[in-house]
């Protein structure tokens, strides 16, 4: 993936500006064993990265993102956590799903967009034979 998005940046940008590669990786595409961890970027080997490559960000959904910079030679990690709507609730509570799920949701509702994606989904426990909603 990072070779390809490297031909990518050479293809679409001048060299006097930064080239960086954003990777998104979501749970159920690439189940990571650091999920739970607070930290993972100690688990993280160094990459091997073209000239050209100045960072690598990496997002593994829904509360890692870590970066690679060629310049310092190093992991640099952030927990991403929940923020508070305007009336200062969490949206997990709000509207009982994931972060990464509620923004899906908005992103589908005002793209128009009816068909199903993988980052919105939902498991919910019940009775044998009860109706659980997905959402």
């Amino acid at each position: 993936m990072i070779a390809k998005a490297a031909k990518q940046l050479r293809d679409k940008s001048s060299p006097d500006r930064a080239r960086v590669v954003f990777i998104v990786s979501h749970f159920l595409d690439r189940p990571y064993v650091e999920c739970l961890d607070l930290a993972i970027t100690h688990a993280l080997a160094a990459p091997t990265l073209p000239d050209e490559i100045d960072a690598v960000w990496v997002f593994f959904a829904p509360t890692h993102l870590v970066v690679w910079s060629t310049v310092e030679q190093r992991w640099t990690q952030l927990r991403l956590g929940s923020s508070s709507e305007e009336d200062g609730t969490v949206p997990e509570i709000a509207f009982g799903m994931e972060l990464l799920q509620h923004y899906e949701g908005l992103f589908l509702e005002r793209a128009g967009i009816d068909g199903p994606s993988l980052f919105y989904y939902g498991l919910g426990i019940g009775e044998p034979g009860s109706t659980v909603d997905a959402e």
